[in-house]
């Protein structure tokens, strides 16, 4: 009787088994040992998250039911006008009843300003831009928005 001998795989399978085994070891090498950056589209309450602008990012409330997670941040300040990054997100109120530009006030050193763009308000996660004209260099400013659920008002401050 005659000894079977078992089967090999052709030489360009094994040197494509081999191609693939490798590109996957080096894939798994470059995730493990690079920086790696965490990314957040709302930072926590007190991050002290910065743009380059030096302004931090502020969030109030969550996204727990009956309740808006809003953070806004800051831009830089250009000949009176403030660009602020707003970010808005929940899971159970519809946020489309709501006007930014009748609930938005920036508080300027006593001086109150509506904004003069603002993005329009729908479903539960929104990103845009609020900008407000007429707005002091380099002084300490507040934004308060009213109305949005879980937090009647909310107090957005920078130094």
């Amino acid at each position: 009787m005659k000894k079977q001998r078992p089967k090999q795989l052709p030489l360009f399978a094994l040197y494509g088994l081999l191609i693939v085994v490798f590109v996957a070891l080096v894939y798994v090498l470059v995730g493990v040992f690079s920086p790696q950056e965490q990314a957040s589209a709302l930072p926590a309450q007190g991050s002290g998250a910065a743009l380059q602008s030096g302004f931090q990012t502020v969030t109030t409330g969550d996204t727990g039911q009956g309740n808006v997670e809003i953070a806004l941040t800051p831009k830089a300040m250009v000949n009176g006008k403030l660009e602020v990054v707003l970010a808005a997100n929940t899971h159970s109120v519809d946020l489309s009843p709501f006007d930014l530009k009748q609930i938005v006030q920036l508080d300027d050193g006593g001086k109150m300003l509506r904004p003069t763009s603002a993005p329009s308000l729908s479903g539960h996660h929104v990103s845009g831009t609020l900008v407000f004209e007429g707005v002091a260099e380099k002084q300490p400013f507040t934004i308060v928005i009213t109305g949005i659920p879980a937090v009647e008002r909310r107090v957005f401050a920078w130094q």
